[in-house]
């Protein structure tokens, strides 16, 4: 076999799932052991860039490339060579109904995260993403990536509503209470084809 890239994820597989996550030893010398014999190592995640800060001085490690945000945020060699992203005024249109109902939704942009309700598991500052008269927004003019809904996955009536409004948007979950809101044309393997094109590396 031919192997010239690896691509890992990070939570459950570089580093552990608990609460002080740690990277093995095993691990580290497996990185090194892959770099001597000249496969690129990527990273492949869910994450935004503004949530790796932390496993990036866990690992100390230089990876060949990242694709983030599940694919739409990608860059190797200090450029973006991938982004694909919602549509800004479906997103304002479905924390309308975000808040109705009182679902918990995160906004994440690669520097800043933006969240409608305290929540358990997220701790981005609280914003008032819509305010009341259903118009404004905290946020810059940045490109959103990806928005995470907090939705029992037995609520499928409002996932219909949400996608009503999100048209070019389709879900990804990761628990049963939460997915990750991405483009149509979104998902790590299509971060992963882009690293692949970038670097001429076939995906045999």
């Amino acid at each position: 076999m031919n192997i010239q890239a690896i691509f890992f994820d990070i939570d459950g597989t570089l580093q552990t799932t608990d609460l002080n996550p740690t990277v093995p030893d095993s691990t580290r010398l497996a990185l090194k052991k892959l770099r001597e014999k000249g496969i690129k190592l990527f990273i492949a995640t869910g994450r935004p860039i503004s949530l790796t800060t932390d496993f990036q001085k866990l690992i100390d490690f230089e990876f060949d490339g990242w694709v983030t945000t599940n694919g739409q945020y990608c860059f190797t060699e200090g450029k973006v060579i991938r982004e694909s992203t919602l549509d800004t005024d479906e997103i304002l249109e479905m924390f309308k109904l975000l808040k109705q109902k009182k679902i918990v939704g995160v906004i994440q942009h690669q520097s800043k995260g933006y969240q409608n309700y305290t929540d358990d598991f997220f701790n981005f500052p609280i914003e008032t993403i819509i305010d009341d008269n259903n118009q404004g927004h905290v946020f810059d003019d940045s490109p959103i990536c990806q928005v995470m809904v907090k939705l029992d996955e037995k609520e499928v009536e409002t996932e219909k509503e949400i996608f009503k409004i999100v048209k070019n948007g389709k879900a990804t979950r990761w628990t049963h209470i939460y997915f990750d809101l991405i483009p149509l044309d979104g998902g790590k393997n299509r971060g992963i084809d882009a690293m692949l094109d970038y670097y001429h590396i076939p995906l045999e």
